[in-house]
């Protein structure tokens, strides 16, 4: 009886003995970069290759297996661009702007533009007058070499630009050349007037003690309320 115990004792230990020689442990993952084929059981030393497992990215590693946060999406990252792509994480120099005046004060201002390339243009004024009856009769006045108008009234005060019976130019900022002729002959002979950008320039013709003619570049705000004064023919 103790005999077969022992016989059967021995049998089993023998027996766990050989399943334990059968175990080989190591990676069973086929993903894995160190998986072993021969392995019966996973002892936890699995390698894999790390990188963007995002088919959508840039940078997709169709070999990796762990996501490392490291996709790229290459596009235009700038917000005021017309192609911006709010998914982008590279800006890849593919940004399209609309070039232009970005400035509304201009004369050529596009509100569709989206990068400012310099080119604003604007515009001021220029007016001539008088501010009392100079016994010369009308006064034809020339801008840029060109007829502009006749100054018909006088103002007592600086009157606002385009008033009646005053020449009032609108033209590009910059400085120009006039002169004026009045109905008897007497000249103002070529002068500067510079023209800034959304303002008036007034030019006030008057006539020395000796008759000779002159100018002022009056300077100060305008009256709205002034009055015309028909000059006497």
């Amino acid at each position: 009886m103790k005999k077969d115990f022992l016989i059967f004792g021995v049998s089993i230990f023998m027996g766990l003995l050989a399943m334990q020689s059968c175990e080989v442990e190591g990676c069973t993952d086929s993903d894995a970069t160190n998986y072993d084929a021969d392995a019966t059981s996973d002892d936890g030393s699995c390698d894999y290759i790390h990188g963007c497992t995002d088919a959508e990215a840039d940078n997709y590693n169709p070999a990796a297996r762990i996501d490392d946060g490291s996709c790229e999406y290459f596009g235009c990252t700038d917000e005021s661009a017309t192609n911006y792509d709010p998914d982008a994480t590279v800006d890849d120099g593919s940004c399209e702007y609309i070039y232009g005046c970005m400035d509304p004060d201009a004369t050529n201002y596009n509100p569709n533009a989206t990068m400012d390339d310099g080119s604003c243009e604007y515009e001021g004024q220029a007016m001539w007058w008088i501010n009392s009856e100079l016994g010369v009769g009308n006064i034809n006045v020339y801008f840029r070499g060109y007829y502009e108008g006749e100054i018909s009234s006088y103002y007592y005060y600086t009157p606002s630009c385009g008033a009646t019976g005053c020449v009032t130019a609108t033209y590009d900022t910059g400085s120009y050349l006039w002169y004026a002729r009045a109905d008897d002959g007497t000249y103002w002979s070529g002068s500067w007037i510079t023209i800034y950008a959304n303002d008036c320039s007034t030019m006030k013709l008057t006539l020395k003690k000796d008759g000779k003619p002159s100018m002022e570049l009056v300077s100060g705000e305008s009256n709205v309320d002034a009055i015309p004064q028909p000059i006497a023919n």
